[in-house]
Parts: C-alpha cells; sequence; structure tokens
C-alpha cells in the first residue's frame, strides 16, 4: 500500500524510519511531502532538544517513556553522542531573591507538561557557565541517572524516581533520520505542498494525493501537479497541519484542535562553556553514580536551567555538548502563522529581550560580530550515499544597541572575542512555530471517515490499514515524543492490534471534537 506523509518534520522522518524499518511496508511506496524550501525550518530545526522520561501527565506518559527508550536505543546503535551530541543532563532551577522558581512551569503547565509528584531541592553547584547574583540560589530538579540521587522525595507526595533527562541537537537528529529514510528509498518531495485526493470511483476509498511545487524562483518554469498513489494518508505538518487538513479535506465540518505557539530562541557560545566540560562531565559521573548522595554538583557536563526573568517570562537555557548554548522560553501567540516556514519574520524586540537575558545568567555582552547559519539543506540519493548541501552562512556587525549593521560574507567559524572572556557570541537568531492543543497534549489519531468529507459506507479506505491518521499538537515536546510518536503512528497504519504505548487518550475523545481552541500563553 501507498503511503503519503505530509510533513517531512522530525514526527513526519520518525514516522517514514519506523515505517520503512518494518518489513510489512516497502519503502519505495513511502513518500515524504515537504512544503519548505529549506528542511527542518521550524521547531524540527529550532528547538532545545530537551529529552524527558517522566515529565508528562497521564495520557502522554506512555508514550514519553517509549520515546525516551527509542532516543536512548538509537543513540547507542548510531553513535548518537557524535552525530547529534546525544548526552546526559542535569536539570536546574535558577531561583531569585523573590523567591520565584524557575521550574515553576512544570506545576503550572505554563510552558511544559506537569512533572509528576513533588520534591524538596538539593543545593549544587550547578554550570560554570551561569552568572548568578548573590541572592539568587540554584537547586537540581533532576540528572541525568535512573536512580535520581540528587532528589529527596517529599513524603506528602507520591513521587517518581524517574525524573531525568537528557540533551541533543534536534537539527542532527531529524537530518539523520531523513538521511536513513533516503538511503532505504524512501521517496522525498520538497519543495511540494498537497493541493488534493483522488478517491477510486468504484469504493470511494482514497488513491492518490495531488502535490505541486512550492517553489518561487522566476527562473525555474512551472510544473503541473504530480499525482502520488496513496491509501494511507498520515498528517505531520506541524502547526500547518490544520491547514493541510482543510485543503484536502474541505467539505469536513472537522475542525483539528490545533493552534500554533511561536518561540524566539538564541544559540550561542561562550569561552565558560565547551565540549571539555561534557567530557569532565561524562568523567566524573563513572565514579559517582552509584552513590546515595551528591554533596554539590560538578561543574562540567550538560545543564538544563529554568528560571524567571524581569522581562515577565520565563527563560530555558540548555548547554549542549558541542559546545553551543540554547536560550528560549520567550513564546506568542499571536504572531501569525506563515504560509510556510521559511516565510518567517524574526521579532527584533523579542531577540533584544532574549539578548538582555543572554546577559544576565552568562554575564558579559553579545560580541560585536556574530555568525548566522542559513539552513537551506537539501538530501538526495546517490547510490545510497546521503548528502546534505546548501549550507552557507553570514556574519553581521552587532551596534551598541542590538541592531545589526553591514552584513558581510563569511565562511569560517568566528570564536568569541579572546580580550574579553566574559563576553559571548550569538551564532544564531531564532524563530519558530510550535503546534499546540488547549489540553497540552497532542493529537495522535485515525481520523474517522464519517470526518473526511466522503459520507458513511464510502470512506477513505475501508480497511485497518488505510485512510488518514493526524500526528501533531505536541507543543513544547515534539522532540522529546518524537521517536515514540513515529513508532506508534507507524503501527497504527499497518492495522497492529497492540501498540508499543498507550495512547488512547491522545485521540479526538481526547482533545473535545469541534472544540474551539484557545491557548493563552
Amino acid at each position: 500500500m501507498a503511503t503519503v506523509i505530509v510533513g517531512a518534520g522530525i514526527i513526519g522522518s520518525a514516522t517514514a524510519y519506523y515505517l520503512s524499518q518494518s518489513t510489512s511496508t516497502t519503502p519505495s511506496t513511502i513518500h515524504l511531502v515537504e512544503s519548505s524550501p529549506e528542511l527542518f525550518a521550524s521547531a524540527s530545526g529550532y528547538a532545545a532538544g530537551f529529552l524527558a522520561r517522566d515529565w508528562f501527565s497521564s495520557p502522554s506518559s506512555s508514550l514519553g517513556a517509549l520515546s525516551f527508550d527509542l532516543h536512548k536505543q538509537l543513540a547507542q546503535e548510531n553513535n548518537g553522542s557524535e552525530k547529534w551530541g546525544y548526552s546526559r543532563s542535569t536539570g536546574t532551577s535558577l531561583i531569585d531573591q523573590t523567591g520565584q522558581r524557575g521550574e515553576a512551569w512544570c506545576r503550572e503547565g505554563a510552558s511544559r507538561a506537569e512533572v509528576a509528584g513533588e520534591y524538596e531541592f538539593i543545593d549544587g553547584k550547578g554550570p560554570a557557565w551561569l552568572s548568578r547574583k548573590h541572592q539568587a540560589r540554584l537547586e537540581v530538579i533532576s540528572d541525568g541517572d535512573s536512580t535520581a540521587q540528587v532528589l529527596i522525595p517529599n513524603p506528602k507526595s507520591s513521587p517518581n524516581p524517574n525524573l531525568f533527562h537528557l540533551l541533543f541537537d534536534p537539527l542532527r537528529l531529524s537530518r539523520f533520520l531523513l538521511s536513513i529514510c533516503v538511503s532505504r528509498g524512501v521517496h522525498l518531495h520538497q519543495p511540494f505542498r498537497p493541493i488534493a485526493i483522488t478517491t477510486s470511483p468504484d469504493t470511494g476509498a482514497l488513491s492518490s494525493v495531488l502535490i505541486t511545487s512550492t517553489a518561487s524562483s522566476s527562473s525555474l518554469p512551472q510544473t503541473q501537479p504530480i499525482s502520488i498513489p496513496c491509501t494511507r494518508l498520515i498528517l505531520t505538518a506541524g502547526a500547518w497541519t490544520p491547514t493541510v487538513f482543510s485543503t484536502l479535506f474541505p467539505a469536513s465540518k472537522l475542525d483539528l484542535p490545533i493552534s500554533s505557539l511561536a518561540g524566539h530562541s538564541l544559540l550561542l557560545r561562550t569561552p565558560k562553556w565547551n565540549v571539555g566540560d561534557e567530557k569532565k562531565k561524562q568523567g566524573n559521573y563513572s565514579s559517582h553514580h552509584t552513590h546515595h548522595h551528591h554533596e554539590g554538583k560538578e561543574e562540567g557536563g550538560c545543564h538544563a536551567v529554568f528560571t524567571t526573568d524581569p522581562a515577565g517570562y520565563s527563560p530555558e537555557i540548555f548547554s549542549r555538548s558541542n559546545g553551543e548554548i540554547y536560550l528560549a522560553g520567550l513564546n506568542s501567540s499571536t504572531l501569525p502563522l506563515p504560509e510556510v516556514a521559511t516565510a518567517r519574520v524574526i521579532d527584533g524586540k523579542s531577540i533584544k529581550v532574549l539578548r538582555r537575558t543572554a546577559e544576565r545568567l552568562l554575564g558579559g555582552h553579545a560580541v560585536r560580530r556574530y555568525r548566522h547559519q542559513h539552513q537551506h539543506h537539501r538530501i538526495k540519493n546517490n547510490n545510497n550515499a546521503i548528502e546534505l548541501e546548501g549550507s552557507s552562512s553570514f556574519s553581521a556587525t552587532v551596534r551598541s544597541d542590538g541592531s545589526d549593521a553591514d552584513v558581510e560574507d563569511s565562511n569560517s567559524d568566528l570564536e568569541p572575542d579572546s580580550n574579553q572572556n566574559s563576553n559571548f557570541s550569538i551564532i544564531r537568531e531564532g524563530l519558530c512555530f510550535r503546534p499546540v492543543t488547549a489540553k497540552g497534549t497532542p493529537l495522535i489519531s485515525k481520523i474517522d471517515n464519517r470526518d473526511v468529507g466522503l459520507g458513511e459506507g464510502k470512506g477513505v479506505g475501508e480497511g485497518k490499514s488505510e485512510g488518514v491518521w493526524v500526528a501533531a499538537g505536541h507543543g513544547p515536546w515534539g522532540i522529546s515524543l518524537s521517536l515514540g510518536t513515529g513508532k506508534v503512528v507507524a503501527e497504527m497504519v499497518e492495522g497492529k492490534e497492540r501498540l508499543s504505548a498507550e495512547v488512547a487518550g491522545l485521540g479526538f475523545g481526547g482533545l473535545g471534537r469541534g472544540e474551539s481552541l484557545e491557548y493563552g500563553r
């Protein structure tokens, strides 16, 4: 059976990865359709790469555990530490002089899912790159070990001893997954968007999807729509999923309860954090992981720091094993969703807020030159040798007021000013749009035949392994839940009775069919 997956981000690529790995589906019958001229131009390439196992509410808990284990397995089998920076991380909360806790979103559901159980925390030394005032204190939330020795359970709660997490670069993982898919024979259509479906005149079952190029260059010839055979349609287009659905099924009265949440971010480098610090952590881990209690966390190793900011938002800052530091947390539900991800317009005021936060947390100032990485990458199959093409970069001068001056070409990596060791460099400004639901849990389900506008008795496919599925709305947890979602959706479309995770609570019944969506943050 022919399968079309609309959206080649990390969810779509993970779905194609596990579906092409199955002995029940021929990889050459799988088609990935991506509308953006730049691969991974939204959350799949601009998210933090924060990976948790037990930080999920009940409907997503089984999927969270499965996905965490799959991330670990994939990294172990494919040298993930080198290929996409897979590493253990210590989670910490930076508490300011007012007593506001950085991880408050865990309890309030403001940014990420609520943590299972309540904990008292142990003060730790924390990361060396973090600058904190004498009034502030740092407390450990979780460590990268399943025994979680740094946590003291609160006797008034029902603690979960597995509050631990990992970090990696989601862009590099997304590239890896897609490269493997293409090497197996999966077809990638990019940049193309779906415009219509066709059905069998006899049964009313789905038979094909029409796609058209989104390339806007006047030098390219106009192409006719392409018809792709399709009996299984999977929608994994992130925040664009409702648009795709309404385009393909204009007569449907079903509204997918998914909206977009825009988030700005900065990717930084500082002399205070380098790859050697992570190696130091790995060495210290081996000598400490059997202890019941740590006197204090070593300053080496990757960290996830959650805090508050005078600007009125909750920054999240992560150090990666390749020496990068990722800063985000400044979100908006009012920024309009662009037609394609590359049409995004970064808000200069939001970037200035993030820069001030970076100066407060890292100390010093942004150096006057930074490198911005454009990610125009294509993947081609050349005798099963997958290549990433089209990487380019430029450097810009930053004025003291935070605005950009003249832009000049540069292909060299720019290091922080050696004479200003307290400063940091900004290597990327980012904006991505995360798909969110009002309930805060993703939508992973087969869509009822009656809801795709084709009528009872002649729906899109009469068999269990034919029809339309949706996997979107993961919010800030898309990277963490990506592999579990891909595996479960692959099992769904193949009609398997038993799934690897319990996702019954992630269907339309859990979100409320046809509800209007309001997302306050």
